[in-house]
């Protein structure tokens, strides 16, 4: 086979590292997002014709890649839509690969949305990139099943990692169909779209429940996001908390407020909510 000209625009490794070690493929121009994981990958690679840029540089890049010469584009966490039909009119392959088992969860963040929405499983997909968001026919995807010792960090690791699967079969598939392959057609009513924001990070100790607050908590479990809540004026960022079942502290402390600590004891403390007792087990204060 000829070997094809690539374009890569993203903040992930996985997909970049499999077009990288190919011998099919010569990538001929690289946008990467600024301050991404990606960013900090190549800073020590001896990679040619990189152009770092942020979402605030959009219109720059979109008109840079119209005017491209390349056979296929391949995105992976490119954090703005691309204009699909203006590229197509060039005869060029748009190729994203997504962090989820599509249709479920499209969007630019998704993966908080596993937990939020009551997710069993978690995914990978590469697909044919339409003028819709995660929307274009399906070339190959993986879908694994949760496990109980699965949190939020490990959600992030499997997705990324199963996105480099994902991508390496795709590229198989298109190759032995000589890149003529349609694709499987996404069947959008059976999925959602699910994009992280500071409202559904939002905790309220005087309402919310055990359940909710535990899912909103598990959700956004990492060191570089977290829930915010408000108690007694001050501000703190929750990161993990489980519920107490002791008959003894809930007796003990069944007087307390709705929304106030209950108990303070080494790094945790325990707030009273509508329902019960909550063990807050890592946070910070903010300012």
């Amino acid at each position: 086979m000829l070997k094809k000209t690539v374009v890569f625009i993203g903040n992930r490794v996985g997909c970049f590292d499999v077009l990288v070690n190919s011998l099919n493929y010569e990538v001929s121009n690289i946008f990467i997002l600024e301050n991404s994981f990606l960013h900090k990958y190549i800073k020590d690679k001896n990679f040619k014709n990189i152009t770092i840029f942020s979402e605030n540089d959009k219109d720059t890049i979109i008109n840079t890649l119209i005017n491209l010469e390349y056979d296929i584009l391949v995105s992976n966490g490119c954090p703005f839509i691309l204009p699909a039909s203006k590229l197509k009119e060039q005869n060029k392959i748009l190729l994203n690969t997504h962090p989820t088992y599509l249709p479920h969860l499209r969007g630019a963040t998704p993966l908080n949305g596993v937990f939020y929405k009551n997710y069993n499983f978690i995914g990978a997909t590469t697909h044919y990139i339409d003028d819709n968001i995660d929307s274009g026919n399906i070339i190959y995807q993986e879908k694994i099943d949760l496990s109980d010792d699965i949190d939020q960090g490990l959600i992030y690791f499997i997705s990324f990692d199963l996105e480099k699967v994902v991508f390496k079969k795709s590229l198989e598939i298109l190759e032995d169909n000589n890149f003529n392959y349609i694709g499987l057609k996404m069947n959008l009513s059976d999925g959602c779209y699910f994009n992280r924001t500071e409202k559904k990070q939002q905790l309220d100790f005087t309402k919310d429940n055990i359940e909710l607050s535990l899912k909103k908590i598990k959700s956004f479990g990492i060191s570089t996001q977290g829930c915010y809540v408000t108690i007694n004026s001050e501000k703190y960022r929750v990161f993990e908390a489980e519920s107490i079942a002791n008959q003894y502290l809930l007796d003990r402390f069944k007087d307390v407020l709705i929304g106030d600590i209950a108990l303070v004891y080494g790094d945790n403390f325990i707030v009273k909510l509508v329902d019960g007792l909550l063990k807050i087990k890592k946070w910070s204060k903010l300012d």
